[in-house]
Order: C-alpha cells, then structure tokens, then sequence
C-alpha cells in the first residue's frame, strides 16, 4: 500500500499495439488481462483505452510499480510510493519498413502497425492519440486535480521520460498543453474541440487556442 502523500502525476504509454478489430483500435481485453499482472510485473493506476474508457487497474491507496528506479525533479527517488500511474493505449514510435510492395511501418516490436501515424517533422514517426483517448484523460485529470489540491499544479505532472532517460513516453505526440491548462483550471476537457485523429494518415497535432497554455 501507498506509504506517502500523492505529490505527483506520471504520464505513460502502453506500448500495446494497436488493434483494427477494436475501437480505434483499442484492446481492452489486452489491457485487463496486464492490469491483472498476467503479462508481467509493471501495473499502474489507470489506463485510457484508444476509444475513451478508462480502467481503474488499481485504488489510488495503492502503490502499483510503475516508475520504479526513477527520480523526480528534485532528486527524489521512490516514485511509485508517492506517485499516481496513468497508461495511455499507445504503441509509441513507429519506423518505416521498406519493401518491393510499398513497404509499412512497425512497431518498435517488429510488428506490421495497422493504425495513424503522426509524423513530428523532424524525422520520427508516431502514433498519435485519439480524440476521445485525450477528452478522457483530461477529464480524469480535472477530476483528480479537484480531488487532490496539490495536483492542480501542472509541474506535478510528468511524463515517464521526464524521470527516468531511458524512457520516451508519452512521446511528442502528447499535447502538454492542454493537460497543463487543464489541471490548473485554465481550460476545459470540453475546449478541446480541434483535435484531428483520422486512421491510416499522418495527422497533426491540435493547436492550443491563446491565452489557454
């Protein structure tokens, strides 16, 4: 059980991959089936499927390991005692893979991606976020942030990348922006109305009206 006082949000991704047959291509029976600890030992609090559900995996009074040898900001280490997980469903970085028939991108796995991909413009390819996968994730974090008073400063919001090198999710694709100003009760999940998230073509990211970041 959780030892500390919550003080601090950690942004990651699934690394799942994405699945046609699902919504957005969403997997939830995947995702249940991890939040169980039948597909290793890492857990988290939440996680937002592709199409917009959110699963509790965990109670907040829990200590899931999910940042484990990772420090914040500050030095500190001991992160999963003191910290909130949220997984996004997510595969993450995607590269091209050439071939005589046209070629496709895969996954960091290996594996054929059937999904969007965003491009970030220098280089990377990604598969970007839903539209309903970040209404969601922004309306659970208003909740939390009214929930706990110390969550409503954005700076307690990390990525997993932010604390630990070797990792890089939530990845470029993620808009800070918005989570930013929504925590710290400058905008609205419901603001967000300009996200463009269309299967199978390079998308970009939404553009954060003035005065809201």
């Amino acid at each position: 059980r959780r030892v500390q006082p919550i003080d601090t949000v950690v942004i990651h991704w699934t690394a799942s991959p994405y699945q046609p047959r699902g919504p957005l291509g969403a997997d939830e029976a995947r995702i249940r089936s991890w939040g169980r600890g039948e597909r290793g030992e890492t857990s988290t609090h939440f996680t937002v499927l592709r199409d917009g559900t959110v699963l509790q995996l965990a109670p907040l009074s829990a200590r899931p390991w999910h940042a484990g040898g990772s420090k914040t900001a500050d030095g500190r280490g001991a992160v999963n005692g003191r910290s909130i997980g949220i997984d996004l469903e997510n595969v993450g970085p995607l590269h091209f893979q050439p071939a005589p028939s046209g070629g496709h991108f895969a996954n960091a796995y290996g594996g054929v991606h059937r999904g969007p991909v965003w491009s970030d413009g220098k280089g990377g390819e990604w598969e970007p976020y839903t539209a309903p996968q970040m209404h969601a994730l922004l309306t659970l974090a208003q909740a939390l942030s009214h929930l706990a008073p110390q969550l409503a400063d954005p700076a307690v919001w990390v990525g997993h990348c932010d604390i630990r090198r070797t990792k890089l999710d939530p990845g470029p694709a993620f808009p800070w922006p918005w989570l930013q100003a929504v925590v710290a009760g400058g905008a609205s999940p419901m603001d967000v109305t300009d996200w463009t998230a269309v299967p199978g073509v390079v998308v970009p990211l939404p553009a954060v009206p003035e005065g809201v970041a």
